[in-house]
């Protein structure tokens, strides 16, 4: 009798200690912001409490098109059809294309002249260039906003004007200007390389001065 007892008292306990389950609604509804619907359900957390289940499909089939703002993109089903519409936007501020920069080559060096010589007979970008002078004279390369080879005694279109140094015994010397972002000229590329520094100064330069450039 007493054996009976006992194992009516332990069977009671267990099934007092044992843990609530919750009986969940067996379907639930769900709908975003653009009033797409899709199927859910509810589950028991382990602890008695009824939770949503959500869960979301793959990108494949669910392309959304980016809107006027990353906030903002339409189309797709569902949550991943409005994230696969904000990676394309992003995709689209993202992509540059670049293009890259084109060789000028003073074929020879320069002459005893003042070198007019045009780079780039319309707009374009002035990326860098290395001059290398191996005359025993100091000359200076100038630089100008204009679509055919400058007239040197002027200063219309003039923008930089370099001193192009010379080493000793005639080994060479130089000069390499470089514009990181590029340097815009609005008419087209051209240069002089003359025999003095003044932004007027149209005197011959000395031959055997090798002019390098990267436009585009």
């Amino acid at each position: 009798m007493k054996r009976l007892l006992f194992g009516a008292i332990v069977a009671a306990l267990t099934i007092l200690a044992a843990p609530a389950f919750a009986v969940c609604p067996s379907t639930l509804q769900l709908k975003d912001n653009a009033g797409v619907t899709a199927p859910g359900k509810y589950v028991d957390d382990g602890s008695g409490n009824c939770q949503p289940q959500v869960v979301i499909g793959p990108l494949t089939g669910e392309v959304g098109t980016p809107g006027t703002g990353i906030s903002q993109p339409t189309g797709g089903v569902g949550l991943s059809g409005w994230l696969s519409g904000i990676y394309q936007k992003l995709s689209n501020v993202l992509t540059v294309t670049q293009t890259p920069c084109s060789p000028y080559h003073l074929s020879g060096g320069t002459t005893a002249s003042n070198n007019a010589s045009s780079v780039k007979a319309a707009a374009g970008t002035l990326c860098d260039g290395i001059v290398v002078n191996t005359s025993a004279s100091l000359a200076y390369l100038k630089i100008y906003d204009s679509a055919t080879p400058p007239t040197c005694s002027s200063a219309t279109g003039l923008k930089h004007v370099y001193p192009i140094p010379y080493g000793p015994s005639n080994i060479g010397a130089g000069v390499g200007p470089s514009h990181a972002m590029g340097e815009t000229y609005l008419n087209g590329i051209a240069f002089c390389v003359t025999g003095g520094g003044a932004d007027t100064d149209n005197s011959n330069a000395p031959a055997g001065i090798f002019v390098e450039i990267a436009y585009k």
